[in-house]
């Protein structure tokens, strides 16, 4: 992953994997505050259909 100024450049497959674990982690043990279960769940789902497109 890098930083370009605004956008954060996600470079491989594994790092779509992290990304998502890291969102089911946090959805299990987390408290969301300021962001809503939705929302991550609505992320999850555009990085899963990223990787299937990559």
């Amino acid at each position: 992953m890098k930083l370009d100024n605004d956008k954060i450049i996600i470079e491989s497959r594994y790092e779509i994997d992290d990304i998502q674990e890291m969102i089911d982690c946090y959805l299990k043990y987390g408290k969301p505050k300021m962001v809503t279960k939705e929302e991550l769940e609505r992320i999850r789902k555009k990085l899963d259909a990223l990787y299937m497109c990559w």
